[in-house]
């Protein structure tokens, strides 16, 4: 179905979504916008998915922008078909053709309702940074390294690093240095930054976590941890006391779930407890 993807649903109600040019590294060309897109447009409407995990086949997450296929689109190949327009409208086809639809790609995976965890081992370059940034939970192998890679090719970071990064570390001068540098760093880096929670010792330890994780995730309330994401995503960008008005609001509707009395009897009689897809 998918060029750049191939995607699984476990029944666990762990969705699975595999980046498949190893070939080429995992690196993102126009094809993959388009699919990462319509992926998690797949995943808004399937009420079974309790956890999405993202990873790449082979040795790479994603080298980032498969520069040599989007040069055209850039404006760095042969095209002519803007021959003869001004730079302000090239400029604005650009914005509309390009970098908005491959930002609301990116923050379609931000926004999907149930938690995304990421998985990277080996290289998360440019536009992998991007992405990665743009999930809930982010693990790494030993051997990962990652580089805000963008500046290197004369291009300003434009699908998220420069807008998520900060608030993901909290450290504004560390992520200055690494946007302003594009410096590779190592797993260890990234854990100490608190880009990544967890650091395994090879890819097969990754993703048996990830997936340990994820499944986790899966068995509680899809009502609570739909709710907690929303809350939490909030609450990044309001204050303490609009958060908190926030989740009260919510909370009016969300305490009426029959998800409550379910988990409430499970602890008592130490039983398992199956919830009901949302």
């Amino acid at each position: 179905m998918y060029s750049t993807l191939d995607t699984e649903l476990r029944a666990s109600g762990v969705f699975v979504v595999r980046f498949s040019r190893p070939e080429k590294r995992n690196s993102m060309n126009l094809a993959f916008f388009r699919e990462i897109d319509a992926v998690f447009r797949e995943i808004a409407s399937m009420a079974a998915v309790r956890a999405v995990v993202l990873y790449g086949e082979g040795k790479a997450f994603s080298a980032g922008l498969d520069v040599l296929e989007v040069a055209s689109a850039l404006g760095g190949g042969d095209d002519d078909s803007d021959a003869g327009v001004d730079a302000a409208r090239r400029g604005m086809r650009t914005r509309s053709r390009i970098i908005v639809p491959w930002q609301e790609a990116f923050d379609r995976v931000a926004n999907c309702a149930v938690p995304v965890i990421a998985a990277v081992s080996g290289a998360c370059i440019g536009g992998g940074v991007d992405l990665v940034l743009a999930c809930d939970v982010r693990l790494a192998s030993a051997d990962a390294f990652f580089s805000v890679a963008e500046v290197g090719l004369g291009i300003v970071a434009d699908l998220g690093t420069l807008a998520r990064f900060s608030k993901v570390v909290g450290n504004d001068s560390t992520v200055r240095e690494l946007a302003f540098t594009g410096r590779r760093f190592d797993a260890t880096e990234a854990q100490r930054l608190g880009l990544v929670s967890f650091v395994a010792e090879g890819k097969e330890a990754l993703l048996a976590h990830a997936f340990e994780l994820a499944e986790t995730i899966a068995a509680l309330s899809p009502v609570a941890v739909a709710g907690t994401k929303e809350v939490l995503n909030f609450c990044r960008d309001h204050s303490v006391a609009d958060g908190l008005r926030y989740v009260a609001a919510w909370n009016m509707s969300a305490v009426q779930t029959e998800d409550i009395a379910k988990a409430v009897r499970a602890q008592r009689s130490r039983a398992p407890v199956l919830f009901s897809n949302l």
